[in-house]
């Protein structure tokens, strides 16, 4: 249940990356081929896919300032993201680890009280 909770907060963070990214292309993009506008919709669908490894953005992503924001977006989603997924798993185990180091301390000493109780007995009868 820990992972779930910290894994939320990284789910945040790279869907606010993701839209930001996308509401940036949106605003870069040149109009679509067939005449018509793309919608945020859309814009965010193409964002989406280049988050899962699309490798080259869509057609009707011109100019330089695109291809500079791609760049950025694939170091981004890629290389941060990966290391803060990372870096979230691996505090969430050692949080557990240490839960279960106390635990593990814990059993042991009451299994000491319960023995000392047990040879205290014995030797009163």
């Amino acid at each position: 249940m820990q992972v779930i909770d910290d894994m939320f907060t990284f789910f945040v963070i790279l869907i606010v990356v993701t839209l930001s990214f996308a509401g940036a292309f949106f605003m870069l993009r040149s109009p679509s081929s067939d005449g018509g506008d793309a919608t945020i919709v859309d814009v965010f669908y193409d964002t989406y896919l280049m988050l899962l490894g699309e490798i080259s953005p869509p057609d009707s992503y011109l100019g330089d300032w695109i291809r500079i924001l791609f760049v950025l977006y694939t170091i981004v989603n890629l290389i941060v993201m990966l290391n803060l997924l990372i870096a979230v798993i691996t505090d969430t185990f050692d949080k557990i680890q240490d839960g279960a180091d106390q635990a593990r301390a814990k059993e042991l000493l009451n299994l000491v009280v319960r023995y000392q109780k047990l040879t205290n007995d014995r030797g009163n009868d």
